[in-house]
């Protein structure tokens, strides 16, 4: 409504939006018209209209012997009738008829508040787009900088874990080789004190068997007492 009061109100804007609304109008006209016509439908038309009038000349005609000069004249006076025939359902632009002032100034006025309409629309659709997928950009950047840290801070764990390996790996293997040690003599201690103890092979020499005179001399003295 703004624009059209401005366009009733202003002389110029006037002139230019009655202009540009009649010439939409005549586009729209002739676009319609031009859909209208069917192609096959007309070469039909045009189809018909030879062979009527090939038949009015050839009944006209005498039935004579005909020279070359003749024949070429009838092949060219068919050629021309055809090329006239042709033009004459040639598609033409219709004549439209104006709008009236009053209509070309709600024509032009509505086409220009539907064209910023959807400019707007299209502003915003294409501002929003951009916006998403520099937002998913930025988030890919962001989380693509910190695979970029996680992977450096991996590589220098693993470094440090190998310089660690290398350093414990002596020690490591000393202890190890210390418990290993102390495990078998503890075995062998065990397996020791489990074991029954081995019998005496020294003889035992009976009392009897000792030297005689001092066991009569041990006898002796006993009975005295």
């Amino acid at each position: 409504n703004g624009i059209k009061r401005s366009a009733r109100n202003h002389e110029s804007f006037r002139r230019t939006c009655v202009a540009f609304a009649q010439s939409l109008h005549r586009l729209d006209v002739r676009w319609r018209v031009g859909l209208l016509q069917d192609p096959a439908v007309i070469e039909r038309q045009i189809q018909r209209e030879l062979k009527e009038a090939e038949a009015k000349r050839r009944a006209a005609q005498v039935p004579t012997v005909k020279t070359e000069a003749q024949t070429k004249a009838d092949e060219q006076a068919l050629e021309k009738q055809k090329e006239e025939i042709t033009e004459k359902h040639k598609p033409k632009n219709p004549r439209v008829r104006p709008l009236s002032e009053n209509k070309a100034i709600d024509m032009g006025a509505n086409f220009i508040s539907e064209t910023f309409m959807f400019l707007v629309a299209g502003s915003i659709i294409i501002w929003e787009q951009w916006r998403s997928r520099k937002k998913a950009s930025d988030r890919r950047d962001v989380v693509d900088d910190r695979l970029d840290e996680l992977a450096e801070k991996n590589s220098q764990l693993m470094e440090e874990i190998k310089l660690l390996k290398a350093r414990v790996a002596p020690e490591e293997v000393a202890r190890e080789e210390a418990q290993r040690d102390a495990e078998h003599r503890a075995l062998h201690a065990s397996a020791a004190r489990a074991a029954p103890p081995e019998p005496s092979t020294k003889e035992v020499t009976p009392p009897d068997a000792e030297d005689p005179n001092v066991s009569k001399a041990a006898l002796s003295q006993a009975r005295k007492a």
